[in-house]
């Protein structure tokens, strides 16, 4: 599996700079919306950012990580106890199923 490269800070010099490599600071954190956030806000200032791009994109794939671990651990737990017969558990995959479908198509559409 190939590792993803590492988020980059940039010496500050504009607003755009410093708003980014705060967004980077939060993302180091795991708080990947606020990190997003930051780098769409910094995006606005200056729409051809290359590190803010960069950072955002890399939030993105991180967050949407995350968003699937989390959908491993309802898995694990909802099967674990609350879906004791094959037709609560196949009931129960078909609704994370869904709920994580929708989850990932909102982060498409952040700005």
């Amino acid at each position: 599996m190939n590792q993803l490269p590492n988020y980059r800070k940039i010496e500050a010099k504009t607003d755009a700079d410093v708003i980014t490599n705060n967004g980077v600071d939060k993302c180091l954190n795991q708080n990947y919306e606020e990190g997003i956030a930051d780098f769409n806000q910094a995006l606005r200032i200056h729409p051809n950012h290359i590190v803010a791009s960069f950072n955002k994109g890399l939030a993105l794939i991180q967050w949407g990580y995350s968003e699937v671990l989390t959908g491993h651990d309802k898995i694990s737990s909802g099967m674990d106890e609350l879906a004791k017969t094959p037709d609560m558990r196949k009931r129960f995959l078909n609704e994370l199923s869904s709920e994580l479908k929708d989850e990932f198509s909102s982060l498409r559409y952040l700005d």
